[in-house]
Formats: C-alpha cells, sequence, structure tokens
C-alpha cells in the first residue's frame, strides 16, 4: 500500500509536473509571441523612424536650400539698395551743389549789381554835390561881384556927395 501511495503520489506530482510544464510551455509561447510582435513593432518603428529622419534630413536639406536662397536674394536686394541709395545720395549732392553754385552767382550778380549802384548814386552824388557847390560859388561871386559894385556905387555916391559939399 505504501508502494502504492508513493506511486499516486509520484503521478500526481507527475501529471502537476506535466500541468505546469504545459503552463511554462503555454506561458513561453505566449511570451515568445509577445517578443516577436514587440520585435516587429520595433522593427516597424525603426523603420518608420528611418522614413521620419531620412524626411527631416530632406526637409533640413530644402530649408538650408531656401534659406542660402533667400540670403543671396536679399544680399542681391541689399547691394541693389545701397548702390541705389548711394546714386540718390549722389544725385542729392549734385543738385545742392548746382544749387548753392545758381545762389552764388545770383548773389554775386546781386553785390554786383549793388557795388554798381553804390559807386552811380557815390558818382551821382558827387556830381550833385560838385553841381551845388559850383552853384554855391556861382552864387556867392554873384553876390561878392554885386557888393563890390554896390560899394562902388555907394563910393562913388559918397565921392560926389561930398564933391558936391
Amino acid at each position: 500500500e505504501k508502494v502504492m501511495q508513493v506511486k499516486q503520489r509520484i503521478e500526481q506530482v507527475q501529471k502537476r509536473s506535466d500541468s505546469r510544464e504545459k503552463e511554462v510551455e503555454a506561458r513561453a509561447t505566449h511570451i515568445d509571441g509577445s517578443l516577436k510582435m514587440h520585435a516587429e513593432r520595433f522593427a516597424d518603428f525603426a523603420v518608420s523612424l528611418r522614413v521620419h529622419d531620412k524626411r527631416l534630413e530632406d526637409a533640413k536639406a530644402g530649408h538650408e536650400e531656401r534659406l542660402d536662397r533667400l540670403t543671396a536674394s536679399q544680399n542681391l536686394r541689399l547691394d541693389e539698395l545701397a548702390r541705389v541709395q548711394s546714386c540718390r545720395v549722389d544725385e542729392v549732392v549734385r543738385s545742392q551743389n548746382a544749387c548753392f553754385e545758381q545762389v552764388t552767382k545770383i548773389q554775386n550778380g546781386r553785390i554786383d549789381e549793388i557795388t554798381k549802384s553804390q559807386a552811380k548814386a557815390s558818382e551821382d552824388l558827387s556830381k550833385t554835390h560838385k553841381a551845388y557847390i559850383d552853384q554855391a560859388m556861382h552864387n556867392l561871386t554873384s553876390q561878392f561881384e554885386e557888393l563890390v559894385r554896390n560899394e562902388a556905387v555907394i563910393a562913388a555916391r559918397r565921392t560926389a556927395e561930398e564933391r558936391a559939399e
């Protein structure tokens, strides 16, 4: 009976062992399937990452190209703007110089006119003064001559009155 019990126990242990082995195999199969599924997902994710990285690199290269083109375009525009502004500055300077020369000519012309006018006025004034002086001298001379004649007449009358007396 003890042998039977031991056999039964061995059988039970064997059954449990088989059951556990099947459970372990089922778990191992499940884990293996799960690992395969995760490995596939990881592989898909790695491929997706590579595709995404490639897209990012392409986009980066495209952006760098566009940035280079924009920079070159802006540099050309800035160069053109600088050239245009330089031309405008030159035009403004030439215009201002021309205006300054014109104003200087006008002022010099006016100064010449004023100088001529003042010289003429001075000459006219000198002539007028000379005429006044000549006229005054003539008047004085005439008055003096008249005075001398009057004195001569008075002296002649006195002399005649004295002779008559």
